[in-house]
């Protein structure tokens, strides 16, 4: 586990659990970073697919035409949500368009 954590071999003889405990702490951190952009990057890929669903249902839905700016200024941030907002509507409008053609 101490290798694992990147503690050197031979340090690792050197060292008692009381002064393992920072390679463990920093370990732990970093597995978390780890998971938070995975996460984030599982997020975004949501954001593409849902573009992608509703460009491909909707009539007025397209999809991006660039990647989405990940360093939105407030506005652009807002801006995008009302996108986001009309998209998913047309999704649902088309949604439940099918629904109702299929009873």
């Amino acid at each position: 586990m101490a290798l694992r954590m990147g503690v050197d071999y031979h340090l690792f003889w050197q060292l008692n659990p009381r002064r393992l405990q920072p390679f463990v702490k920093a370990y732990q951190e970093k597995q978390k970073a780890q998971l938070e952009r995975a996460n984030y990057a599982a997020w975004l890929s949501g954001i593409y697919v849902t573009h992608s669903i509703a460009a491909s249902l909707g009539e007025n839905a397209r999809y991006p035409e660039k990647p989405i700016d990940l360093y939105e200024t407030e506005e652009d941030l807002e801006s995008r949500k009302a996108r986001e907002a009309e998209l998913f509507s047309a999704y649902v409008d088309m949604f439940n368009k099918n629904f109702e053609s299929r009873k």
